[in-house]
């Protein structure tokens, strides 16, 4: 609403005549001029932003998208207090989204390293200071410095990520801001960097709740003043560790607060829930919430080993992965007065599209003029209109190099709602394979899935393939194998390393590999579907070791239990060469460790084998005893474990990193 001083002069003066009524219209229009002035400055004013990203959130996990298993009712709120985006997609891990996130540039166009953002890049915070937004930052950075020193290749990436005094935020309130080995806690006792200098006395405090104060009080200092603001919420929660929040019984005990367990990951998504009431409950409480954009959305899936109940059935997380559990995230978008209440949207949406947005929301979308955004804007849709829609969500996931992410290979993807095309040629239909087991060849194409494989290949023809890292860097070759032609197990300096998504096994209805990369070793496992506690009947695989050492060889078993139901049994059976099938049980209290050897010293198998069996072939068999069952690897060895699992001459060891388990 604008409207024009000398207007207002003679709409107050045609109110009166003569002298004394042209002074006194002349007053009255000044007045009523001023009011004009006020209403049409607020209706001017650019909202404010308030930008929150939870951190390994899935959407199985969250009540509004059929998640049961934990009680989420404020993101419930924005989507009834907002819209719903029922395709919103991310990358499977945490650096990958965030950098696109914040730059609207697809990862192939910056990519640096893992836990880096290019420093010669803009993003979306740099701009928003220039659209004359004051900006703060709160949460996570880890974004200059991530590989620790031994790490092969790390000298060249050590600290060259953007400095978060460099990023274009006025304020900022951070965890891991520099190298990774300096980062310590995110949550209890937690070390956080906030504006120059770290806060000290945080020994009994919890870090998303300094966060969220910060926010607080930054809203409440900014909402008074001229320029609106943008905060950016770069949530921790729930990523990993898996710990005690304060609204965990165990949290009372101190001892007990940085301790990790999967009982707590309930307790951890429903604290930040919490948390995003909180948020909401302030700009309501500052009188702000008709002139504040509140936007929720989430980097990647939920941490693999955690399964959760989506409408009835238990799925597992899919971080690290490209599935639809992997990449599918909740989103919601909340303007109190602007934007539709209670409505769902199902236009597909990217991390890319936020930098855009943003900026369509300040009003200013000519500042990326200059930048090479592959975002779209969704703030149409925000707003309840219709605007350029997508046809499809390009993917480009590469995670080298970087301490412990060189286990993976880069992974090339496109898709639309119904369908997911791979740069190999492999196609999905997510909504019917969620895990993506089955893939649709060419030969079986319906006239559906062979319009997708066409209009999808389009899409990834367009991204030209791009060498995104120095090989010299990258300590371990990405060699593509396939399960299906099985793996040769051979004595390397007395060490056998099994993996057993890699061996050809019966696919019947024993077991569902889950969590696997295709074609790459160490990068998931095999789960058992039924029971088999009697006696191992179906889906038993089985190992060829090629032994050349002579001597004892002592085999470990990593496995794990990943029943819903806490008080399940753990256990398998094997069988080693010509003996017997043995039943071998967990301790119910190593559960919830994470990956455990259930066969310990007191109760070890071992395999003689004698110095005239050079390079004889000796056979280890695995069946499941209980559902849920889940084995990743076998290593058998004769020194300690740890030494020949270091040992690089292991041709295994060249697939992933490894650590002490024991």
């Amino acid at each position: 609403m604008r409207l024009h001083l000398t207007q207002c002069i003679i709409s107050g003066c045609k109110q009166s005549s003569g002298k004394k009524a042209l002074r006194s219209g002349f007053k009255v229009g000044l007045i009523v001029c001023s009011l004009f002035l006020l209403v049409s400055n607020a209706a001017a004013k650019q909202p404010n932003v308030l930008l929150i990203m939870a951190d390994d959130l899935g959407f199985e996990t969250v009540e509004s998208y059929g998640g049961r298993s934990y009680k989420t009712p404020n993101l419930t709120r924005l989507a009834q207090e907002g819209i719903q985006f029922n395709q919103a997609y991310a990358t499977p891990l945490c650096t990958n989204t965030r950098v696109q996130l914040m730059t609207g540039k697809y990862q192939h166009r910056h990519w640096t390293g893992f836990g880096l953002l290019n420093p010669d890049l803009k993003t979306f915070g740099h701009l928003m200071q220039e659209a004359g937004y004051s900006t703060a930052i709160a949460g996570k950075w880890q974004l200059q410095s991530y590989d620790p020193p031994e790490y092969p290749g790390a000298e060249k990436r050590r600290g060259i990520g953007m400095k978060i005094q460099e990023a274009g935020f006025d304020e900022y309130s951070l965890f891991h801001v520099a190298h990774t080995e300096d980062k310590g806690s995110r949550y209890a006792s937690p070390k956080i960097f906030q504006n120059g200098q770290f806060i000290s006395n945080t020994e009994n405090s919890y870090g998303p709740d300094i966060w969220v104060d910060f926010i607080a009080d930054y809203m409440t200092r900014k909402t008074n003043e001229e320029r609106p603001f943008f905060m950016y919420y770069a949530m921790s929660l729930p990523h990993g560790p898996i710990n005690p929040t304060p609204h965990s019984e165990d949290w009372k005990d101190k001892s007990k607060r940085h301790l990790q367990a999967l009982k707590y990951f309930p307790d951890m998504v429903e604290y930040a829930d919490y948390l995003v009431g909180k948020l909401i409950d302030k700009v309501d409480e500052l009188g702000i919430r008709e002139n504040t954009i509140i936007i929720f959305y989430s980097d990647n899936g939920t941490q693999w080993n955690i399964l959760s109940d989506l409408d009835g059935e238990w799925v597992q997380g899919g971080k690290g992965l490209t599935n639809n559990l992997g990449i599918k995230v909740p989103m919601y978008v909340s303007w109190k007065g602007t934007s539709p209440e209670g409505k769902t949207n199902n236009d597909l949406v990217e991390s890319t599209d936020f930098f855009p947005t943003l900026l369509d929301i300040a009003g200013k979308p000519g500042l990326a003029s200059n930048e090479k955004v592959d975002g779209i804007s969704f703030y149409p849709q925000m707003v309840g209109k219709k605007g350029k829609t997508r046809d499809s969500v390009y993917v480009h996931y590469e995670t080298r190099p970087g301490v412990e992410k060189d286990r993976f290979h880069l992974e090339r993807l496109a898709l639309d709602k119904d369908f997911k095309l791979y740069h190999d040629g492999r196609l999905y239909k997510p909504s019917e394979d969620i895990y993506e087991e089955w893939a649709i060849l060419p030969e079986y194409d319906s006239a559906a899935s062979y319009a997708a494989r066409v209009k999808l290949q389009k899409v990834l023809d367009s991204m030209l393939p791009y060498q995104i890292f120095d090989p010299d860097a990258v300590p371990r070759e990405d060699t593509w194998l396939s399960y299906q032609q099985g793996f040769s197990f051979d004595d390397n300096s007395a060490c056998i390393v099994m993996e057993a998504e890699s061996v050809a096994y019966p696919r019947d209805e024993s077991w569902i590999a889950q969590n696997s990369i295709s074609g790459h070793t160490g990068s998931g496992y095999i789960r058992a579907l039924r029971e088999q506690h009697e006696q191992p009947t179906k889906g038993i695989m089985t190992f060829v070791l090629n032994i050349a050492t002579p001597g004892e060889w002592i085999i470990d078993v990593r496995h794990r239990h990943d029943h819903y139901d806490s008080a399940k049994e753990n256990g398998f059976w094997m069988k080693i060469g010509d003996q017997a099938w043995k039943a071998y049980h967990s301790d119910q209290s190593e559960k919830a460790k994470g990956w455990e050897f259930g066969i310990h010293e007191h109760n070890k198998p071992s395999l003689p084998v004698s110095a005239h069996l050079n390079m004889s072939a000796q056979k280890i068999q695995i069946a499941p005893m209980f559902e849920h069952f889940k084995l990743d690897r076998i290593v058998a060895y004769r020194s300690h474990r740890t030494d020949c699992a270091y040992n690089l001459s292991t041709p295994q060891a060249k697939f992933h990193p490894w650590f002490d388990y024991n």
